[in-house]
């Protein structure tokens, strides 16, 4: 065979198999590994169900199939993991997080608090999208979003990031309710066992999913009272039915576009995402295996069972509605600046 010959047909064996060696490289990296899944909130909380969820079932869907480990780190309503990926972790694809919704916003709201840029993570997807609300317990005066003007309400808080800080205190603002918020909380659990004890009143930024799964005996025995839902569209949930929706009482195009602006982080309710700079390879992989399992029979099985049934966001879709927010006309973020800030 002629030397010009054999030097074309080696090079058309190493195109044809060109794309193994790429498509190995993923797997390559994260055989033997192990993946750290950081979770913005304690053990029981609702971010943290759904990481443990996520995590029974992400690795087989990942090439190499490396290792899933939660780690539980709150405080700051989801600001320090966000700074954490943004710092200190490795950029290598080897650390995720799940953070409360509202922490990738706060650079916008609360410049002050924070100093990442979120539309520079790597955003994988969302594992749903749902409505937040606020509850009380049931034997406070406090039983409709009328009563809020009439009676305080003290509602727990993890950190002035989180929604349910921010949400009180926009009504505060707007509606002359009264709440008084209580920061500091571990977690969302944490804020429940407070409301047991009478230390706490209630809550605000909690979804039903969540909900039905640490404490369904609060909605099967009518010990909490629905007040309002903070979201753009109503919870789907029957317990729901005739809960005001807070975003209906605004009063002109601005007040909407500020409720707006703090309730989109229901979109991506559990924001699964990795630091910025992980090579795009991985992170096109890590959202092509998240759609995956969310897909996976077993997660949903899993997901019915303890009525926390996924739905789907991407990654695409989630950087598209960072991208959107940060691109809210100013003087609508000042004024919602000045209806949320602690003062």
């Amino acid at each position: 065979m002629r030397p010009a010959v054999r030097t074309t047909l080696a090079f058309a064996v190493l195109l044809a198999g060109g794309g193994a060696p790429r498509a190995d490289e993923v797997a390559d990296f994260y055989r033997g590994k192990s993946i750290s899944l950081v979770v913005s909130t304690a053990a029981g909380g609702g971010y943290d169900l759904w990481a443990r969820m996520l995590s029974r079932h992400f690795s087989k869907h990942i090439p190499g199939n490396p290792n899933i480990v939660v780690q539980n780190t709150p405080g700051s309503g989801g600001l320090r993991v966000m700074n954490q990926l943004n710092t200190v972790s490795p950029r290598d694809g080897t650390v995720l997080a799940i953070v409360h919704s509202t922490a990738p916003f706060t650079p916008l709201l609360e410049p002050q608090r924070a100093n990442f840029d979120a539309k520079r993570y790597g955003w994988i997807g969302s594992m749903t999208k749902e409505s937040s609300l606020c509850i009380s317990w049931g034997s406070t005066k406090v039983r409709t979003f009328a009563d809020l003007t009439k009676h305080q309400l003290i509602v727990g808080s993890t950190g002035a990031g989180s929604h349910m800080e921010i949400y009180p205190r926009l009504m505060n603002r707007l509606f002359n309710t009264r709440f008084r918020i209580v920061s500091g909380y571990k977690g969302g659990n944490d804020i429940y066992i407070a409301m047991e004890r009478g230390e706490a009143e209630g809550r605000c930024g909690l979804t039903m999913p969540a909900l039905r799964v640490v404490r369904p005996e609060w909605i099967a025995q009518k010990k909490i009272n629905f007040l309002i839902q903070t979201g753009l569209t109503p919870g789907a949930d029957a317990a729901l039915k005739g809960v005001p929706m807070l975003l209906d009482m605004a009063r002109n195009a601005q007040e909407r576009q500020m409720m707006e602006l703090l309730f989109v982080n229901g979109e991506l309710q559990v924001p699964l995402f990795a630091p910025p700079g992980v090579p795009p390879a991985r992170l096109a992989a890590l959202r092509q295996a998240f759609k995956n399992t969310l897909a996976d029979p077993e997660l949903v099985a899993e997901g019915r069972k303890q009525k926390m049934e996924p739905t789907f966001v991407s990654g695409e879709e989630v950087a598209r509605l960072i991208d959107k927010v940060y691109a809210t006309p100013a003087a609508v973020v000042k004024a919602t600046i000045a209806a949320v800030e602690e003062r």
